[in-house]
């Protein structure tokens, strides 16, 4: 969703806003997918997970 902001003023001014200073991949979304998904959430309800590096707009 943001492979537009790689370049740019506008992309720099995004990411500096990212508290762990880079976009996420698409690897560390479905890394928390499959963790949600797998018997190691087993004990988790009703949480909202946000991988988001820290970015809070």
């Amino acid at each position: 969703m943001t492979h537009y902001l790689n370049e740019g003023e506008a992309g720099k001014a995004f990411l500096d806003k990212i508290p762990l200073g880079r976009f996420g991949k698409a690897e560390e979304i479905a890394n928390t997918t499959l963790f949600l998904a797998s018997d190691l959430s087993s004990y988790i309800t009703g949480q909202v997970i946000s991988a988001c590096g820290g970015l809070n707009i």
